[in-house]
């Protein structure tokens, strides 16, 4: 709440925060779980014409976090259109997708992630598959545990993910053969 006021109060006395106070402020947002001074803070950024990438990715993760899926979707696109745009964009959308559930939209862009060629981490990978094993959604968490054959990743928290996805979804007679 202090950083937002301050935040406010600069706007009031004529000083133009730099990008390091912004990113300051959009932490602070996310803390607070307060979207509108989150939006308050993006149509700053947007009215100054700053047009940085980790500000407009923290932008993004701020919407997610504050539970505006549509407002990252929005975000995101226009970064990607602009060429502005970097892995960590990619990887808060797939997390707030699966976090609120939207599995279909979180494998979307997995598929666009890769047409695209940059490569989910192990952490986008385990929250997909936990995603498709909440949803019971074997065929999907299917073809991530495929692309994570074909890479060749393998961890504790993939297998373990993988685990509990084909004993929840009906998969048991896959278990011994496809967790390695």
């Amino acid at each position: 709440k202090e950083t937002i006021q301050l935040f406010e109060e600069m706007q009031r006395e004529g000083h133009q925060p730099d990008a390091i106070i912004l990113s300051q402020v959009i932490r602070a947002c996310i803390k607070s779980n307060s979207l509108e001074a989150g939006k308050y803070c993006h149509q700053y950024i947007t009215r100054i014409g700053e047009n940085d990438i980790f500000l407009n990715t923290a932008l993004v993760n701020m919407y997610v976090k504050c539970g505006s899926m549509y407002e990252a979707r929005k975000l995101f696109q226009k970064m990607k259109v602009s060429g502005l745009i970097n892995e960590m964009a990619w990887k808060t959308l797939i997390h707030g997708y699966c976090k609120k559930g939207l599995v279909k939209d979180a494998m979307d862009l997995f598929e666009e992630m890769l047409r695209n060629n940059i490569k989910p981490g192990e952490m986008e990978l385990v929250a997909m598959l936990n995603a498709c094993n909440t949803f019971h959604l074997l065929k999907e968490g299917q073809r991530i545990h495929n692309y994570v054959k074909q890479i060749g990743m393998s961890s504790v928290s993939l297998n373990k993910s993988l685990l509990f996805l084909y004993t929840n979804c009906g998969g048991n007679p896959f278990i011994r053969q496809r967790v390695k």
